[in-house]
């Protein structure tokens, strides 16, 4: 079975005459011969069935295309219930500096989304009541209230403040409630917080002076809060439920212990289902994802109607990708116009692609996660939007008040032996141009952690060290710096927020441009997603190598570094190089 770390006796010490609310961090780590074969995809899966299940059973499921072994149970209305959310940050590519944590749950206490400066949060569990009516006095007392019903407050955020002040209102911890009991790991760790996305548009409210000029359906910001988690430890092998009940004054101890022994009983239970279950005894992709039915075909009139019907399709969609060659490449042109002028030294300008999605989000992870394992991989289903994703870059980490950022500039491809391999590499560090780029990344890492750190903490290790992935190797390096006194997670979110590598130097003019040439929403694209930990730490992924889901709908973006010396047609290729992995993934479930 399973034991807290914390027992009975002890738990009911720790709140007898409490006289402000807590967090209580409960830790159980489960037999390893129970689990020794389980990954944490087999476990979303196994998550995700039962969570469909119980959407099915209201009779309000989604309608559409269901892939085979995994249905769309997302965008329930109010009728059937709350909408499905869930997570799953997977570490595939195990390197263990950043590869070692992979992180599984469903069934969040609450969700918070700020969009156009209004911040709404929804409590979706009565049995953690207590964490919202916490979050509410927060956001009432700080905000302009808009509306508030029993189990949602929404709210205006004040003027003066941005999204990342009224994040923090809706985070406990940050609030002045203790958090007992608090265990770390050797390294940043999810257990319990806020968990989701920060949007590249949040920019817009954070950093530059001018409004955004279009409209956008994605928020700015969207977390889940979270009390109840699976975590994986890939470099030990062992698997932790880690469980943090908010605790109010005057709270029965006894009771709320038992609740917490049952919430892990039932997470434990989940766990056996997952392992003991047929289809997850084949953690590859292609088992599950290739065993489609063909379309059939009745007669010769009607397959030539669809051959001229997709021959159609095709020379609209040629023509739609020659339009928007154009329009990148005059935007390449108007850019090195900038640069010439002196304004910037380089920008990040991107481009987007949307499909008709004609399978679930997890079939489209499975496949993504196949053709491009990287360090940080997520899938994130959030009601009628989902997020899948690729990353091989660091956003930002936060442990025990240092904040670390891993610039990464320069990409060569693997060899196919060891020798090749260092031969590719070697000239990658002497191309100048290359080497120049990461610099300049790395000075503006630097300013960007200066703004949160204690002076003369700030500093810069590993430089230009190669790390090698699946398919090709980067140059990377290392900066940290301890947070000050009066400085938080969110406080180094917003400082090295968005990364250099999505912008450009100086980041701010560089900004402005983007705005100007790209003049729509990037959305999640070039924003960050990951978590913040009820204990101060974080860990962001940079939104890259990534699709947005929204219905049966699907977008990818990718950019380009524009420098002096870049040519139109290059940074168009490199952008739909960059899109290869995921377009594959898209095209290979059509």
């Amino acid at each position: 079975m399973f034991s807290f770390d914390l027992g009975k006796e002890e738990f009911e010490k720790l709140v007898a005459g409490l006289e402000k609310p807590v967090i209580i961090q409960l830790l159980a780590k489960v037999d390893s011969a129970r689990v020794r074969n389980l990954t944490p995809l087999q476990l979303y899966r196994t998550l995700k069935r039962i969570q469909d299940a119980g959407q099915q059973g209201t009779g309000k499921q989604e309608t559409g295309k269901q892939g085979k072994g995994q249905g769309k149970a997302r965008g329930a209305d109010k009728d059937a219930g709350c909408p499905c959310y869930s997570y799953l940050l997977e570490s595939v590519e195990k390197e263990k500096t950043k590869a070692r944590y992979s992180f599984v749950g469903s069934d969040p206490d609450a969700v918070l989304t700020i969009k156009d400066r209004e911040i709404t949060v929804e409590l979706l569990k009565r049995e953690t009541s207590g964490l919202f009516e916490q979050v509410r006095r927060e956001i009432t007392e700080a905000c302009e209230a808009l509306e508030a019903e029993e189990n949602t407050i929404r709210a205006a955020v004040p003027q003066g403040k941005d999204l990342f002040d009224a994040l923090r209102l809706a985070f406990p911890t940050a609030d002045g409630v203790g958090l007992l009991n608090a265990q770390r790991f050797d390294r940043q760790t999810f257990l319990g917080g806020a968990i989701g996305f920060t949007a590249y548009d949040a920019i817009y409210d954070s950093w530059l002076d001018t409004g955004k000029g279009f409209e956008s359906d994605v928020p700015e910001l969207q977390y889940l809060l979270v009390s109840k988690s699976f975590v994986f430890d890939h470099l030990t092998g062992d698997v932790y439920i880690a469980l943090t009940p908010f605790v109010s004054p005057g709270s029965d101890p006894g009771a709320l212990y038992g609740q917490a022994v049952s919430d892990a009983e039932k997470l434990y239970c989940l766990l056996d289902k997952a392992e003991n279950s047929e289809e997850n005894c084949m953690e590859e992709p292609g088992a599950i994802l290739t065993d489609f039915p063909s379309a059939q075909v009745t007669g010769v009139k009607e397959a030539e109607k669809k051959e001229a019907e997709a021959k159609k399709e095709a020379e609209k969609e040629a023509e739609k990708e020659e339009a928007d060659r154009a329009r990148f490449e005059a935007s390449v042109i108007q850019a090195k116009e900038h640069i010439f002028a002196g304004d910037i030294f380089q920008v990040v300008l991107s481009r987007k692609r949307e499909f008709q999605l004609k399978e679930s989000p997890f079939e489209l992870y499975t496949r993504l996660r196949a053709i491009n394992p990287s360090p940080y991989m997520y899938l994130f289903e959030f009601g009628d939007l989902a997020i899948v994703g690729a990353s091989p870059e660091t956003l930002l980490t936060v442990h025990e008040r240092t904040v670390i950022i891993n610039p990464i500039a320069g990409t060569c491809p693997r060899g196919k032996n060891g020798a090749e391999d260092e031969e590719l590499a070697l000239h990658m560090l002497g191309d100048e141009k290359e080497r120049a780029e990461h610099v300049m990344l790395v000075d503006l890492g630097r300013n960007d952690v200066r703004m949160v750190a204690e002076s003369g903490s700030v500093k810069v290790s590993d430089f230009m060290k190669v790390l090698k992935y699946s398919h090709v190797q980067h140059i990377e390096s290392t900066v940290s710096g301890k947070l000050r006194p009066e400085c938080d997670q969110f406080d180094a979110f917003r400082a090295v927020f968005p990364a250099g590598t999505l912008s450009g130097a100086p980041k701010i003019r560089a900004m402005e441009i983007i705005a100007d040439l790209e003049n729509s929403p990037r959305g999640v694209y070039g924003g960050g997603v990951g978590y913040y930990s009820w204990n101060g730490d974080a860990d962001f992924a940079i939104v890259i190598r990534t699709v947005l889901v929204q219905g049966d709908r699907a977008s990818v973006q990718a950019g380009a570094g524009i420098v002096a010396d870049s040519d139109p047609a290059y940074e168009y290729r490199e952008t739909e190089r960059k899109m290869a992995a995921m377009l594959r993934a898209i095209e290979d479930g059509a």
